[in-house]
C-alpha cells in the first residue's frame, strides 16, 4: 500500500536531521532545555521503499528554509485486520 506524500524527502538520516536542525535555528526552538517543544517537525523513514529514505511531511512554514516541496510515494504497511486472519 502506497500514498502520495507532498514534502520533502532526504536520501540519509543526517540529511533529515539537518533539515530540522535548520528549521529549530530559524524559529529559534528549543528556547529551553525544559520547554516541551524541542524541534520545529520530526521526519520519517520510508523504510518498506528501496531505497529507504527520510522524509518529513509539507507544512507552509518550512518553505523560507527548505524551499518548494516535492511529491513522492511512500509504501506503508498494509493496515491489521480481523479479515486478514479470519476466512482466508
Amino acid at each position: 500500500m502506497s500514498t502520495n506524500v507532498i514534502g520533502y524527502k532526504f536520501l540519509t538520516e543526517q540529511s533529515a536531521i539537518d533539515a530540522v536542525e535548520s528549521l529549530n535555528v530559524y524559529y529559534g526552538l528549543p528556547q529551553s532545555a525544559t520547554d516541551e517543544t524541542q524541534d520545529w517537525c520530526n521526519y520519517l523513514i520510508a523504510d518498506l521503499d528501496s531505497p529507504v529514505f527520510w522524509y518529513i511531511g509539507y507544512d507552509s512554514s518550512m518553505e523560507p528554509v527548505l524551499g518548494g516541496a516535492e511529491s513522492f510515494q511512500v509504501t506503508y504497511p498494509e493496515p491489521i485486520t480481523l479479515s486478514n486472519y479470519v476466512g482466508s
